[in-house]
């Protein structure tokens, strides 16, 4: 029994060196393909660096939740369920996340820079979410959050929430002084996941 929870522990930290490794690499590439001075606001910036400690802590705990015997008991919970269902949600953030970087291209900024785009881009999954990357992100984080076994991850997956909603509202306020149909492009798409009535429409 010992062997196979070892077993499956190893596969997982595997598993999330895999991923870390995916989005390193495409936030590496896109990060110096669209570096710009044009930036819409600066006042979410030091997010930068916050984000960035935030990534190392939860990679940091992670592992040592699973390869550390009785890390942390009195935060832990180890259900082989929810492991399951973290490696699926973390899989699927990180589809998304490459699926959104390769729809949006040069348009891409990350978001403690907010740099203003040349065009809105709504088309493939930005017709049904204006903020995917987000979404993908956050979903990969609570996966990460559901395999590690650890409440200690939790923290982190609500900081970026809260740094996502609002550099998403103050992008969107911006965007829609520059850009007068993103207007009716923000009510007719969900912020971070898609509306019902456009799931609908999707059915016809």
């Amino acid at each position: 029994m010992t062997f196979v929870v070892s077993s499956i522990n190893i596969s997982l930290t595997i598993f999330l060196l895999f991923i870390f490794t995916i989005y390193f690499l495409l936030y590496k590439k896109i990060n110096i393909k669209n570096s710009s001075n044009n930036s819409i606001n600066r006042d979410l910036y030091y997010f930068k660096y916050l984000y960035q400690v935030v990534l190392v802590y939860i990679l940091v705990i992670t592992v040592l939740s699973l390869n550390t015997y009785n890390f942390m008991n009195f935060v832990s919970f180890n259900y082989l369920e929810l492991k399951i269902l973290g490696v699926i949600m973390s899989s699927l953030g990180t589809v998304l996340f490459v699926l959104s970087v390769s729809t949006l291209k040069d348009n891409y900024s990350p978001c403690y820079e907010m740099n203003l785009p040349k065009f809105i881009t709504m088309k493939g999954i930005y017709s049904y979410i204006r903020h995917p990357i987000y979404t993908s992100n956050l979903l990969t984080i609570i996966g990460i959050n559901l395999l590690s076994g650890s409440l200690l991850v939790t923290p982190a997956a609500v900081i970026v929430f809260y740094y996502y909603l609002r550099s998403s509202s103050l992008e969107e306020g911006y965007l829609s002084i520059v850009f007068p149909e993103y207007f009716h492009y923000r009510n007719s798409t969900g912020r971070f996941f898609p509306k019902l009535s456009s799931l609908k429409s999707l059915k016809k």
